[in-house]
């Protein structure tokens, strides 16, 4: 999954092993982290998100969202998300990625898609 830890880590100018201090995440497991070798978890996040005081979008890389875009609930069909998504450049298809997967990871239950209707329920622009 994509994150921001490695970028964030030389923009504060600070070691794996002072954030590992820190926050009691094991250096080898900021590394890994670092390095998009393992996923970042919900509990990792929020402890990461709070030393560094930026939101866990920032640390996923969705810092564009927060900033430029104004989100709205809409229905969709699957060709208009397919379509949207096309529109996107690899950096932000990869950060969408990376959120979704985040998203996933953090639910009880699955993504749901309603296949009578062929309806995703999406947060979009």
């Amino acid at each position: 999954m994509i994150n921001n830890l490695g970028k964030i880590l030389k923009e504060k100018k600070i070691s794996a092993k002072k954030v590992s201090d820190a926050t009691h995440i094991d250096v080898s497991t900021l590394s890994k982290m670092k390095n998009f070798e393992r996923s970042i978890s919900q509990e990792n996040a929020l402890v990461l998100a709070d030393f560094f005081k930026i939101s866990i979008d920032e640390l996923f890389g969705r810092k564009f969202l927060a900033q430029d875009i104004d989100l709205k609930i809409k229905k969709m069909s699957y060709e208009e998300v397919i379509f949207k998504l096309d529109e996107l450049d690899n950096k932000d298809l990869l950060s969408l990625s990376g959120a979704i997967d985040y998203l996933l990871m953090t639910r009880n239950e699955k993504a749901f898609r309603n296949k009578d209707e062929n309806i995703f329920y999406k947060t979009i622009k």
